[in-house]
């Protein structure tokens, strides 16, 4: 098995009638292999499939699976290989190629990379803007049994059950997290208040007079304990107004 050149690629996509990568540009040939961009279609986990159209961005949430189609359509000679993977850019931003790395002798169509978004962080890919790389490597003959399905055009519906409803994962449980903990501090920070009003009400009840203001001058002091990050000018007044309201 030997890998083909920048040169034979090059060769084999400009020469007349050619069937092995289209569209065909020579500037996306580069160190032995040819970079593919998304296109056509696309389904993220959570998302309906949608068409793309030129330029558009693909937003990869953290945690979620996308099923993204090549803008070039491929015909693999039956005596050769290809290998596929993400652009190392693409890989160190945290997107996972999960679809597996090769494509048959015989295959044609556009290849569907499944990839994961396993940052935490959203991963945005763009129509028509390289992402993807496919090496060609040729057997010493053509395989007796080359791929013989058809044509690869669209996203098939089936497939679209793997990605469907959006993923839980450590981003999205982390925001969940600290969405219930500043609903906790709110309920505390209530209860505080509440608390607050009914001492000074007790307190005026029972010896007629208004609680005593605390040492600062006003009630502030009572209500910082039980705050979770809550403006201090609202503190403040709060601390005022049940001061002043009960004297």
């Amino acid at each position: 098995m030997s890998f083909w050149t920048s040169q034979k690629l090059l060769i084999a996509g400009e020469a007349p009638n050619s069937n092995l990568i289209i569209p065909f540009d020579k500037s996306n040939v580069k160190h032995g292999a040819y970079e593919l961009s998304p296109g056509i279609e696309v389904k993220v986990s959570g998302t309906d499939k949608k068409k793309l159209s030129n330029s558009e961005e693909i937003r990869i949430p953290a945690g979620q699976i996308a099923l993204v189609m090549t803008k070039e359509c491929v015909q693999i000679p039956s005596d050769t290989i290809g290998f596929i993977s993400l652009r190392s850019k693409t890989k160190m931003a945290g997107l996972v190629n999960v679809s597996g790395f090769h494509v048959d002798p015989g295959f044609h169509g556009h290849l569907i990379f499944c990839v994961f978004n396993a940052s935490d962080r959203e991963i945005v890919l763009t129509e028509g803007h390289p992402a993807f790389s496919l090496w060609l490597a040729e057997f010493e003959k053509s395989v007796d049994d080359p791929r013989k399905s058809p044509k690869v055009s669209y996203i098939d519906p089936s497939n679209s059950t793997y990605v469907g409803s959006a993923n839980y994962n450590v981003a999205s449980l982390k925001e969940e997290i600290k969405k219930l903990k500043d609903t906790v501090g709110w309920m505390k920070w209530a209860a505080g208040i509440i608390g607050a009003a009914v001492l000074a009400g007790l307190w005026k009840i029972y010896f007629g007079e208004a609680l005593p203001a605390p040492k600062t001058g006003d009630a502030t002091s009572l209500l910082l304990p039980l705050q979770p990050s809550i403006p201090q000018e609202l503190i403040s007044w709060v601390g005022h107004f049940i001061h002043s309201s009960l004297s």
